[in-house]
């Protein structure tokens, strides 16, 4: 992506992020600056490659699933945000999305 390629998001990738309570600026910046923290695999079915990222926020960290496309005709890369799979607080093993979802009823 940061090469010229494309970003896009699944639906799902939307709500999964809306679930997390992070925002797909959040997932995006996680691609860009992140670790791949899982050996990426060829998917022959869908013929690409998918990666696993993690990155550090401000007060979290995210995981983020996405598929690289290859798009002949454009001559270029387009990453597919699959999934926002874990945000994890850094100051404790708790997810932001159990701690947002506990609230109401507190």
């Amino acid at each position: 992506v940061s090469g010229g390629g494309r970003l896009r998001f699944s639906n799902h990738a939307f709500e999964r992020c809306d679930e997390r309570g992070v925002t797909p600026r959040d997932a995006e910046f996680a691609l860009l600056r992140g670790t791949i923290t899982v050996e990426p695999t060829y998917d022959t079915n869908y013929r690409n490659w998918s990666v696993v990222v993690e990155a550090e926020l401000l007060d979290f960290r995210l995981r983020v699933v996405a598929a690289i496309d290859e798009l002949p005709l454009r001559n270029q890369l387009e990453v597919v945000v699959v999934s926002v799979i874990a945000v994890l607080s850094l100051r404790g093993s708790l997810c932001r999305l159990v701690v947002r979802q506990a609230a109401p009823y507190l």
